[in-house]
């Protein structure tokens, strides 16, 4: 499910342990079970090459989508667009300080404020909270196992790691 919701983690770094803090933040919001089988797409930025951060992604069940050029993966570059080209650079951001109080008034307009078309004009807040009865179903390990035969828990995130679908 894509609600356009955004997590925007500023940082003075590309290190891993930057998108990893994000990771972690959509997990918080979807809940560990619920993220299973997602596919994360990415720029081909070194921080997602990271071996701990696809090991991360790998034990969340979350497949990895880089693209080699920015045209092969429109969502994506479209999002950055709008958050760094269109909000935050005309701001005349000096400081640090000023890009993360920024950022997180730019995710508050964008998560609670902004009603979106693709999403029956719900902001992403309330396309969340509606959806969290489809998103949630199995709340425990224990539940989620029921509905897999043993081969389909994970065979195809193994399979995915074997095949390296990332470049």
């Amino acid at each position: 499910m894509y609600s356009q919701w955004i997590i925007l983690t500023p940082s003075e770094s590309l290190e891993a342990k930057h998108a990893a803090t994000c990771l972690d933040d959509f997990v918080k919001l979807r809940g560990p079970l619920s993220v299973r089988g997602c596919i994360h797409h990415t720029d081909n930025g070194s921080q997602y090459n990271c071996g701990k951060y696809k090991d991360k992604l790998a034990g969340y069940g979350i497949l990895i989508s880089r693209s080699t050029q920015c045209k092969e993966n429109g969502s994506s570059e479209q999002s950055h667009h709008v958050s760094k080209n269109m909000y935050l650079e005309p701001l005349g951001l000096k400081t640090f300080a000023q890009l993360k109080k920024a950022c997180k008034d730019f995710m508050y307009k964008n998560n609670y404020k902004r009603a979106i078309k693709q999403l029956g004009w719900k902001t992403p807040f309330q396309f969340e909270e509606v959806n969290k009865r489809y998103t949630r179903r199995a709340t425990t390990e224990k539940e989620d196992a029921r509905f897999l035969a043993p081969e389909e828990k994970w065979g195809d995130l193994e399979r995915h790691k074997r095949i390296k679908i990332y470049k």
